[in-house]
């Protein structure tokens, strides 16, 4: 009786150490898991943490950028504005200078008039006198003659003035029209720009910044190659001495190797 005693006590403290190893290795294993299951999370959060941290960086950067470009936006508004309202200040200041060529220009028309009236005068005069100095003799001949010459005199005068009143009409128009042409120019107009520019040149055909001014418009914004060629020529040949008769005469051999390549082409 006392070996099965002995031997059941046994069989129990072997079971129950089974057991208790048994619970320790699940104690152990569930406490690595948990352990390991804590650690993933820890390292889940950090990388969160982490990811949020970047996520705010970006956000300040992008908040950054919009700023300064609302900055930037300002700017360029303010910038618009006050073109705007130079170019709106310019085109009246423009248009009373205008009205007031044209009001010079009529004068000197109006002057211009009435000197070829007095020239037309003074001619028929000149005639008479002359007629009048052949058919008399003597003193009456030599008063006359004295009369003729004061006349001519007269007249050569009143032919300068009307020169002089005719190249002045001309370069009063001339002014007008490159005024207008610079304005078109300046809001983006670039055919009455041309057109205004053409018309200057009317008047004046050696005005140089006409011609230089139309062969960049005929290069830039025309395409019109030839045209270009042939203003910058004249504006070389009008103002050699510019300070720039270099770069343009590059202009133009670019401009022929352009052409020239389109027409082989």
């Amino acid at each position: 009786m006392k070996t099965k005693a002995a031997g059941a006590k046994r069989f129990i403290i072997s079971l129950a150490l089974v057991l208790l190893v048994a619970y320790a290795a699940v104690m152990t294993g569930a406490t690595v898991y948990f352990i390991n299951r804590i650690g993933a999370s820890k390292q889940k959060i950090l990388s969160l943490e982490l990811l949020r941290h970047d996520m705010e960086k970006q956000i300040e950067d992008v908040s950054q950028e919009i700023t300064l470009i609302d900055k930037q936006r300002q700017e360029l508004q303010e910038t618009f504005d006050k073109l705007e309202s130079d170019s709106q200040k310019k085109s009246a200041e423009l248009s009373t200078q205008v009205e007031d060529y044209k009001g010079k220009v009529q004068e000197l028309q109006g002057k211009l008039t009435n000197a070829e009236r007095q020239l037309a005068t003074l001619r028929e005069d000149n005639r008479k006198l002359k007629t009048a100095a052949q058919s008399k003799s003597g003193d009456k001949a030599t008063k006359l003659d004295s009369q003729l010459t004061e006349k001519e005199a007269e007249l050569a005068r009143l032919n300068q003035t009307v020169s002089a009143l005719e190249e002045e009409v001309k370069l009063k128009e001339s002014t007008i029209h490159y005024n207008l042409a610079v304005n078109f120019f300046d809001r983006q107009d670039f055919d009455n720009s041309v057109i205004e520019y053409e018309k200057a040149l009317e008047t004046n055909p050696e005005h140089c910044p006409s011609h230089y001014n139309l062969g960049i418009l005929y290069e830039e914004y025309k395409s019109n190659y030839p045209k270009a060629i042939y203003h910058y020529r004249k504006y070389l040949i009008l103002c050699p001495d510019v300070e720039d008769a270099d770069q343009v005469k590059q202009w133009i051999s670019d401009l022929e190797s352009k052409t020239s390549s389109t027409t082989a082409n």
